[in-house]
């Protein structure tokens, strides 16, 4: 079966990869369409919503299954949490590890990631959008 979301993902590139910031992150992840357009300050507000709701620290791991360029981990990598990624299109992984050399981030989906990981907080965020919901376990 031909998987077209894979192709349509594996396309997305960003200028200037060197050192992507949020703004470039969020077009990356497709938020730069008049349909799903998302401001950088509507993304920052929205994880620290979570980050207040689930009493984040500083200290605490994160893995996301589906981080594409990573735009959800961005922030909580900013202030020194430990982040982990999965995605399936390799130039959003390229992009994300560009943004965050210091995390774990790899092409690949969820069943490949090692059982005996574990992590604080687990989010299929980018993932789900379809449905319009953020995961969190």
């Amino acid at each position: 079966m031909q998987n077209n979301w894979y192709k349509i993902w594996n396309r997305r590139q960003v200028d200037g990869i060197e050192q992507p910031k949020l703004l470039s992150l969020l077009v990356a992840n497709g938020y730069d369409t008049q349909f799903s357009g998302v401001q950088e300050s509507a993304s920052m507000t929205y994880v620290q919503h979570i980050a207040d709701e689930l009493n984040i620290t500083p200290k605490d791991s994160w893995l996301e299954v589906g981080c594409g360029a990573g735009t959800f981990l961005y922030p909580f990598y900013q202030q020194g949490n430990p982040v982990t990624g999965i995605d399936y299109s390799a130039n959003l992984v390229k992009i994300a590890l560009a943004a965050m050399p210091e995390a774990i981030i790899s092409v690949g989906e969820a069943i490949d990631l090692p059982r005996e990981s574990h992590f604080d907080v687990v989010v299929s965020g980018s993932a789900t959008k379809i449905a319009n919901t953020v995961s969190i376990y």
